[in-house]
């Protein structure tokens, strides 16, 4: 059964109960159930109130009546109390609450005084609310932190002490994300003293200083992150010459990272490790600089090789000599090749041909020694 509303789309008795919970819930707490019946002809909308409190009765009423009255509903309506059915408490229309005070005024005086605090209701939720409004507001004002009297926050939370005993024979990535994680939670304490404070300023100097250190710590991490990817390409050697320029490069980054740092606490951590990144950096360049040779002698290798084979189809003794003569330059190019360099792969695969073709150029050459012979 639908209760007609202006819209002319009706709503159930559940719908109305839903909407009656939702609003009422955020003010005063109480059980209640709706239900429609058919009476003189017309639909009557029943709210049945039980276990409230007397004193929240005029706030209950008020909200119910709002919601009805939100939906624009057509039908009667009344309000009426659970265990004592006969109790109403309000009625839809004036008119019917005129008939019904005058069939019922030996019986229901308590119920014209409860319209009369529903009525009024409305002004007392109002005066009540905007007084909590304001006792909320000065309790809120007095009772955050270091408002009144001396401020523990500002006495407490420097971190210096902590930092200034950093060790700095290890300075571990899981150290800085502890230092990290306490000086936020600092922060995290100093924000909550208010701008009224008196200690307001002191403490945004505070933070401020805490927030460079945490930029000083992000660097520390970065540098370290660079540091590892540079240590983990070198553990599958050999590298080819742009592996080994990307290593250098992460190497370079995490020094870089580290001269942006200029907090005093952590100078003496910075330089050692400074001072190390830049011992892998010469390293580095050293590989970088061996590798260089390497294909320099790998080319030359090749070089003399491709001439030889130009010279495979001899006919005198001279030119064999001159074929001999380069084979044995290409293979002693190859094997100056050093072993930890990436030319040294192609190297071991070309040394093989090369010294076998040495090889048979040498047993023509003895055939032909024996011939002149």
């Amino acid at each position: 059964m639908l209760l007609k509303t202006a819209s002319g789309l009706g709503i159930t008795a559940d719908e109305l109960a839903r909407d009656i919970s939702t609003l009422v819930e955020q003010f005063v707490p109480f059980n209640f159930s709706c239900e429609i019946l058919e009476e003189n002809g017309c639909n009557v909308l029943f709210v049945s109130i039980y276990d409230y409190k007397e004193e929240e009765l005029p706030t209950i009423l008020d909200l119910i009546v709002q919601v009805i009255r939100k939906h624009q509903i057509l039908d009667n309506f009344i309000i009426r109390d659970f265990h004592q059915p006969e109790r109403v408490y309000f009625y839809s229309f004036e008119e019917d609450n005129r008939r019904f005070f005058q069939q019922n005024s030996s019986k229901k005086k308590g119920y014209v005084l409860s319209i009369r605090l529903a009525n009024f209701s409305g002004i007392l939720v109002f005066a009540l609310g905007l007084l909590g409004l304001l006792t909320a507001g000065i309790t809120y004002y007095l009772t955050r932190p270091c408002v009144l009297g001396d401020c523990v926050l500002i006495n407490d939370s420097d971190i210096d002490f902590r930092l200034a005993r950093v060790n700095n024979q290890g300075f571990s990535r899981e150290e800085i994300e502890i230092l990290k994680k306490e000086i936020v939670t600092q922060i995290k304490r100093l924000q909550a003293i208010p701008p009224w404070s008196k200690y307001h300023r002191e403490a945004e100097t505070i933070i401020g200083k805490y927030r460079g250190y945490l930029e000083n710590l992000d660097l520390f991490e970065k540098a370290d992150i660079s540091a590892n990817y540079a240590r983990n390409m070198t553990l599958n050697l050999p590298l080819s010459l742009t592996e080994w320029k990307t290593v250098q490069q992460y190497w370079q980054q995490a020094v870089d990272f580290l001269n942006q740092i200029d907090v005093s606490y952590f100078q003496e951590v910075k330089n050692k490790k400074i001072a190390e990144y830049q011992k892998q950096l010469e390293l580095t360049k050293a590989q970088i600089d061996a590798e260089v040779r390497a294909e320099k002698i790998l080319a030359t290798a090749k070089r003399l090789a491709s001439e030889a084979e130009s010279l495979q189809q001899v006919d005198n003794l001279v030119k064999l000599k001159d074929l001999e003569s380069k084979w044995k330059k290409a293979i002693a190019q190859l094997s100056s090749i050093p072993v930890n360099s990436s030319a040294s792969r192609e190297k071991n695969e070309l040394l093989s041909d090369y010294q076998q073709k040495l090889k048979k150029v040498q047993e023509i050459i003895k055939r032909e020694e024996l011939a002149l012979n």
